[in-house]
């Protein structure tokens, strides 16, 4: 049947519709990827920054801590000398006046030693609200530090979110192209298939009308003369 449809010109038409698709790629420059790298790091350390300072305000603020201690023992070593040194000074006056020893020098040596635990609860009162001043100041600092932190992540985050955005368009744009050539060759299949079906049939009908015109004409041929001369007397 092959040969004789392509031999009466009613071969179906079979032709692929598919097209090769020019797709597009999105590739960030190594500036844009490198910056938001940096912008990590930055990031990174000021928060490391920003935890030390925290770090540096809870130790002003904790009388267990070495720098609670250290002026701690700075100030009862402090008071303790000039306690001492001060009941020195008055034993030699008492004794240079006869009054040494006895009951006068009992009574200045508690005198002093009371002054000078009131000098010590004082200190650690003023020790204190250094301590507090100090975990204030560096509490700022940690503030500052989270800030920054904040705003390099900000940054990374963005340049990131853009990023995403163009690798998105990109896809997005090399899907439709696929889509329209699915889509066009989808239609142009279908035509195809209607054509040559519409091409089928019209063979289909002249090849019925060749064969009526073929049997009418050998009916009103020899089979009339036939007739004619069987009626003949």
């Amino acid at each position: 049947m092959g040969g004789i449809a392509s031999l009466l010109g009613i071969d179906p038409t079979e032709q692929n519709f598919n097209y090769n698709v020019s797709q597009s790629s999105y590739n960030p420059n190594d500036y844009l990827t490198g910056g938001i790298t940096d912008l990590k790091g930055i990031g990174s350390r000021f928060g490391g920054q920003a935890t030390n300072m925290f770090q540096r305000s809870d130790d002003f603020l904790d009388p267990n801590s070495q720098w609670s201690r250290d002026q701690a023992s700075a100030l009862r070593e402090g008071v303790g000398d000039t306690t001492a040194q001060s009941l020195n000074q008055a034993n030699t006056s008492l004794a240079q006046r006869g009054m040494g020893g006895g009951g006068m020098a009992g009574l200045l040596g508690n005198i002093l030693s009371n002054r000078g635990g009131e000098q010590i609860r004082q200190g650690q009162r003023d020790i204190r609200n250094q301590g507090v001043g100090y975990a204030g100041q560096f509490a700022g600092l940690g503030m500052q530090g989270l800030g920054g932190a904040a705003g390099a992540y900000g940054q990374a985050g963005q340049l990131g979110s853009a990023m995403d955005a163009r690798t998105l368009q990109n896809e997005q744009w090399n899907k439709g192209q696929l889509n329209q050539r699915s889509q066009y060759a989808n239609q142009m299949d279908y035509r195809q298939t209607q054509d040559n079906k519409q091409a089928r049939a019209a063979f289909a009908n002249s090849m019925l009308g060749l064969v009526g015109g073929m049997a009418g004409s050998y009916l009103g041929g020899p089979m009339a003369a036939a007739t004619l001369l069987k009626n003949k007397p």
